[in-house]
């Protein structure tokens, strides 16, 4: 355990989960270097062109602090965060009013309003989250964006089944919709050396 200090953002020490520790009870003392993190997402984003590069901010940030190293983020021009968890999505909703959020653990049984409330999309993973999500956009009656997990034992099967409902959409005509999903995005983890 040690204290962090932020580099361009606070210098008051916090710690994991929140707590606040002294300097004489940490182990050691690190420093974040919030700049360094904004210039090496805008070094990734200008190797990704004409891709778009986003952020995972998941795990409170990989323990360098959520809200800190999003808004560092933000201001060097990220505008799509990629978190674990809806709680997280709601820290960083509080953090970010205007951000594109996606949660990787996708659609919970139940928790679409929730998802529809913060605006932050699910990474589907599975037909029936799918089922779910489509039930919930056509019952508010919208069309509610998503991103599907792309490497994922039932990748296969989603994508099926959206080129399927796609399929009978255009076939019955843009007077009736079959499908509220609006699919915005694939989603693959990418890990870099």
């Amino acid at each position: 355990m040690g204290i962090w200090r932020l580099r361009g953002y606070s210098h008051e020490p916090i710690a994991p989960m929140h707590t606040r520790i002294t300097r004489e009870e940490a182990g050691g003392a690190l420093t974040i270097d919030l700049g360094a993190i904004a210039a090496n997402w805008l070094d990734l984003k200008k190797r990704a062109a004409p891709a778009r590069c986003t952020a995972v901010v998941k795990a409170d940030a990989y323990g360098l602090g959520l809200e800190p190293v999003a808004r560092a983020l933000a201001g060097a021009g990220c505008d799509t965060f990629f978190v674990a968890l809806l709680d997280e999505a709601k820290r960083l909703r509080a953090a970010l009013p205007t951000a594109s959020i996606y949660v990787l653990d996708g659609l919970n049984p139940g928790s679409a309003a929730e998802f529809r409330v913060l605006r932050a999309q699910p990474v589907l993973g599975s037909l029936a989250e799918l089922d779910e999500w489509n039930a919930f956009a056509k019952d508010a009656g919208e069309r509610l964006p998503a991103a599907v997990h792309a490497n994922h034992r039932h990748t296969q099967a989603i994508v099926r089944t959206l080129d399927l409902r796609i399929a009978a959409r255009a076939h019955r005509g843009a007077q009736r919709s079959c499908c509220a999903l609006q699919h915005r995005t694939a989603v693959n983890h990418v890990l870099s050396p």
